[in-house]
């Protein structure tokens, strides 16, 4: 018969050696007795026991150890002997990788990195360091400090088998599930490994917090399900100061991003708006053609509001400017010059009409549950008459600009670029003037809006540089003799009421424009963030122009509007006509939107500049060199250097804090961290489509009987001696942030490299 035997690599093959071998009835008799004769290498295995035996003690161990009776055990003796076995200790090992063998205990140690020496105590690695790699040791202070270092040069977590027990130096690495080198070891191995009274404790501590998650999850200790808002102590200034958490806590973010949209152009289909208790709401395909009547109306407006401007005099201009009741601003009120930059601002206005016009549509138990509260009586009042009004029914859409969307940049940042540089010299104006007290608190807001709009006057005609500056003359015939427009007209009414509107209660966003600037720091396509300040002041900048627009025109109108009964400008007292309701509207501290704006807008540059400086960065000719600053660069031979070496250096500390646990969640692209979440208690790690509420567990254990920085650890000079005495070290905080932060950072900006 032949005989067959498991290798190193755990498979069956047959016996080819010198050692003789047994027949089957004597195979099954050692078995009986919990002995596995091995081969190649001669040896008796206990299985019980998990290690090989002495040739001279092996016969009495089944009786000695495990108390087999000694009629079971006979004619033990003269059958090993038989055998001529070799002491175990001579026994060559397996080679590192090997699977595991099946009847060897599979024990724990640490081993050095560096050279591979293995141990099962911390001591024997940390004298073998000190002696042997010294030089690459850094040395710390403080003791903790210093096993934080030893981490640095010491696998933990280490399988390995031996004939005997503990035979670190005649020993083989094997492979945790069939994976040399591959996941963590398992925690249970690690907790076998461990002293009794560290054992007992983790287990204990195991326990509670295992009962803890079950009181969770039965209801005891549930964690609220609804998204309230964050309290202010875990806020930020920036959410504390716009209140946007309170504002649209009962409010349906996707859908008031929807709302805000622009309608498109010759559109036959209805437009959806999002989903809401299961039934997909939608603005009609007609309401959707009004809309695009009133946004070519709202142009046509916005037309007539910059010729208002540029018929205005400078000194007019700059009260219009001013933030303060009692004085002007130094620099007057200027249109945008760039065609591409003003189709950014107009769209502003055209998205807050919109935005008010498709809400009104919508039932009003809809309109509650979309925006969180009722529309009031003033607000329902306006937007009727908007709406309803006879003019709409000749309007027809016209193949005009309405701003579909379609190449916009997202959340702000439209055409950015096409406003920042018609505002340096304005800026520079601005630096010449430190006296100016006025400048000096107006700062904020005219760096963002000269910006971002880059306001300039724009000649009507460029060969009378007269004319561009500042004239307010006219003839009577062109007043009389202007077109009239009703629908302009009654847009004219609805923006004026909107900037007038007065506080409810005393709260700014009880008002539609306060509202809406909640709404347009939503990021799209979602809602699902709030913006930072260097991304939403651009869009506080254009309604506040757009204000300024309307304001002028409805104040102190070029030309009559007979439709809305608003007269011509007189020809005297225009300071004191416009200061009346300048006063009460457009100043900082005013209870009105445009008072909001400019406290906003200040404290929003405010927290820009404290941000630091932003740069333009400019690429070589070969994609090679990134330069910024002037004459700052950065080659993509040495950034990718750096990065490697941020990866390893994260990777290092993500395996100190972690106790060298690799969970076995494999794909990360598949975990949900909804970062808009701000219930109080909620993480990636308490999603329950992640699964993960019991994954913390595995790193409490591990973080209790790790070998080298353990919490538990045992006190006293002899282990047989304590069983209950135990020592709970919480070991001093290390930090790690910056590392991992760079590499992520860095990922972020060349997701190539």
């Amino acid at each position: 018969m032949a005989r067959f035997s498991i290798d190193e690599n755990g498979t069956v093959q047959p016996e080819q050696h010198s050692y003789p071998t047994l027949p089957l009835a004597k195979l099954q008799k050692l078995e009986t007795l919990s002995l596995y004769y091995n081969l190649p290498e001669a040896a008796i295995i206990c299985t019980k026991c998990g290690f090989a035996l002495s040739p001279k003690r092996a016969s009495e161990h089944p009786g000695k150890k495990h108390g087999i009776a000694k009629s079971a055990r006979h004619g033990l003796k003269p059958l090993l002997s038989s055998l001529n076995l070799p002491d175990p200790d001579s026994l060559a090992p397996r080679s590192d990788g090997s699977r595991p063998h099946p009847y060897l205990t599979v024990q724990v140690a640490s081993s050095c990195r560096h050279c591979g020496l293995r141990s099962a105590s911390e001591k024997v690695l940390a004298d073998h360091l000190k002696a042997k790699h010294r030089d690459k040791l850094e040395l710390a202070t403080g003791k903790q400090a210093r096993r934080h270092q030893l981490r640095d040069h010491i696998q933990q977590g280490v399988l390995f088998q031996s004939w005997t027990f503990n035979n670190t130096r005649r020993s083989w690495l094997v492979a945790a599930d069939g994976h040399f080198g591959g996941r963590s070891v398992p925690s249970s191995l690690l907790l076998q490994a461990s002293p009794d009274p560290v054992k007992q404790l983790a287990q204990k501590l195991f326990a509670e917090e295992h009962a803890r998650l079950e009181n969770q999850h039965s209801g005891h200790q549930r964690l609220p399900t609804g998204e309230k808002p964050t309290s202010s102590a875990l806020q930020t200034n920036w959410m504390r100061r716009t209140g946007w958490e309170t504002i649209l806590k009962d409010a349906r973010h996707d859908i008031l991003v929807s709302l805000a949209e622009l309608p498109e152009r010759g559109t036959s289909r209805p437009k959806p708006l999002g989903v809401l208790g299961g039934e997909a709401i939608y603005s009609l395909a007609r309401d959707e053609r009004r809309l695009v009547s009133m946004v070519a109306a709202l142009d046509r407006l916005l037309d007539q509001c910059g010729e208002t401007v540029r018929g205005t005099d400078v000194c007019l201009r700059r009260w219009l400017r001013g933030r303060f009741p009692d004085r002007p601003f130094k620099a007057p009120f200027e249109l945008v010059t760039k065609p591409s930059s003003e189709k950014v601002y107009r769209k502003e206005l055209k998205r807050f009409v919109c935005f008010w016009l498709r809400l009104f549509r919508l039932l009003p138990v809809v309109t509650r549950e979309v925006i969180g509260r009722r529309l009031n009586k003033h607000q329902f009042r306006a937007l009727r008459e908007l709406w309803v009004d006879d003019v709409w029914r000749s309007e027809e859409p016209v193949d005009a600009d309405t701003g579909d969307g379609k190449g916009e940049r997202q959340n702000g940042e439209e055409d950015e670029d096409d406003s920042e540089d018609e505002s340096e010299d304005e800026d520079e104006d601005e630096d010449e003037d430190d006296e100016d007290e006025g400048n000096n608190e107006y700062k904020g807001e005219q760096q963002d809006e000269n910006k971002d709009s880059g306001q300039r006057s724009v000649a009507a005609d460029t060969d009378d540089q007269f004319d561009a500056e500042t004239t307010c003359t006219w003839s009577s015939d062109g007043q009389e003799h202007h077109p009239q427009d009703p629908a302009t007209d009654i847009l004219l009414r609805f923006c004026y009421s909107a900037i007038t509107e007065d506080f409810e209660d005393g709260v700014a966003s009880s008002t539609m424009l306060v509202f809406f600037s909640a709404v347009r720091g939503l990021s799209t396509p979602d809602g699902d963030e709030y913006l930072q300040p260097h991304r939403f002041t651009p869009i506080l900048a254009r309604l506040m122009y757009c204000s300024r627009l309307i304001f002028l025109e409805a104040v102190i109108p070029r030309f009559s509007r007979s439709y809305c009964g608003i007269a011509r400008r007189p020809r005297q007292g225009l300071l004191q006509r416009l200061n009346a309701d300048r006063r009460e509207y457009m100043c900082d501290g005013t209870l009105s939107p445009m008072g909001e704006f400019l406290s906003l807008l200040s404290y929003g540059n405010a927290l820009r500049r404290s941000q630091g400086s932003t740069f333009r960065f400019h690429w070589s000719d070969d994609g090679e060199v990134l330069s910024w600053d002037g004459n700052q660069q950065l080659s993509m031979s040495n950034f990718r250097g750096l990065a490697h070496e941020v990866l390893r250096s994260a990777t290092s500390f993500c395996s100190r804090l972690m106790y060298d646990w690799e969970p076995e969640h494999g794909d990360l692209s598949q975990i949900r961290d909804r970062l808009s979440m701000t219930t109080p208690g909620y993480s990636f790690v308490s999603d329950p489509a992640n699964k993960l509420m019991d994954a913390h567990l595995e790193l409490l254990l591990r973080a209790c009987i790790s070998p080298i920085d353990g919490l538990l650890r045992a006190r006293g000079k002899d282990q047989s001696t304590y069983s209950s005495i135990l020592n709970c070290r919480v070991p001093r905080i290390v930090a790690y942030p910056c590392p991992p932060l760079t590499c992520a950072s860095i990922s972020g900006l060349f997701p190539y490299i």
